[in-house]
């Protein structure tokens, strides 16, 4: 049985890992078939198991990847941890992840256009926090619109602030490695704080979302999934009354076999997220939100029926 997401910075159609588990084996060339750079059979610690013929990426993009394999290899050992997991795969993906996942057309660039058009309406735009500053697009995109600011991410994989320094130009020193969890800086530190497809990666995810508010003093901008506007209107209708009963964590626990975690060839390691969920949240410190579609119908009923969504919180006037 085969799946679509939609995920932040890429979308790709994969099996559900109930059925199939990603298998990276050693190697690596580019595809000179398709003109798209994959990961070729390249061995990690990822994963123990393997497969024969892993789904191509079928999402349309500039710069579609797919994984491929040769044979079959003995097994290898399994980080411990979902963590550990997801950060293995970003060390070993770094070095083609901006070529293969990021475009300043994506949901991602729509909502990094919003908050420059907020920040430069509010008059606010004086320092920005990148949390998951990855190879640095949002990073890039704020100091290139604000060039006085003061811009300054922060990335717990150091393989992907190196690509943020080679491919677009960010200093090293306004890149600091660190955690979501727990951001190194005092409350208020920064006008805006920014995340763009790194929540639904993250297992605790309302802490990060907490981190972000305490540290950023004027706003806040999420730029996330919406795991209840993904799928077809039928199943869209189906989540969303899971959603309503309170059921939803019970379903993601069966369906995921108690793991709570899933896995795709484009996005790694990930965990089902709504980012609606973060507006109490954002809503116990800032009194104004923007909600905007970025990807989907953006029907009146936003929650059952986009996949991917930009929300902005910000002090009210």
């Amino acid at each position: 049985m085969t799946a679509t997401t939609n995920s932040p910075l890429r979308s790709c159609t994969y099996t559900p890992e109930s059925t199939w588990p990603i298998r990276p084996i050693s190697g690596g060339r580019r595809d000179t078939s398709s003109g798209a750079f994959g990961l070729i059979a390249y061995r990690s610690a990822i994963d123990a198991r393997f497969i024969a013929d892993p789904p191509r990426n079928t999402s349309g993009a500039s710069n579609p990847a797919r994984l491929t394999s040769t044979k079959a290899l003995q097994p290898i050992a399994m980080p411990p941890t979902d963590e550990a997991r997801q950060r293995a795969y970003y060390r070993l993906t770094a070095a083609s992840y901006h070529e293969r996942h990021v475009s300043q057309l994506d949901e991602h660039g729509l909502a990094l256009d919003l908050l420059v058009m907020l920040a430069r309406h509010q008059g606010v735009a004086g320092s920005f926090l990148d949390v998951g500053a990855g190879t640095g697009r949002a990073m890039k995109t704020l100091a290139t619109a604000f060039p006085q600011a003061r811009v300054q991410g922060i990335e717990p994989v150091a393989e992907l602030p190196q690509q943020a320094v080679i491919l677009n130009g960010i200093s090293g020193l306004d890149l600091h490695e660190g955690d979501a969890l727990q951001l190194p800086f005092a409350d208020d530190s920064f006008d805006w704080v920014v995340e763009t497809g790194v929540l639904h990666h993250i297992r605790h995810w309302s802490q990060a979302v907490a981190e972000m508010a305490r540290v950023g003093r004027y706003g806040v901008l999420i730029s996330d999934t919406n795991n209840i506007g993904q799928g077809s209107p039928r199943t869209r209708k189906l989540k969303k009354l899971i959603k309503i009963l309170g059921l939803w964590n019970a379903f993601v626990w069966l369906q995921t076999k108690g793991k709570m975690s899933k896995w795709s060839e484009g996005d790694g390691l990930y965990y089902s997220f709504c980012a609606f969920d973060a507006l109490p949240l954002l809503r116990g410190k800032f009194g104004q939100v923007q909600v905007m579609n970025t990807q989907g119908s953006g029907e009146a009923d936003l929650l059952g029926t986009v996949s991917h969504v930009a929300i902005v919180a910000r002090l009210a006037a």
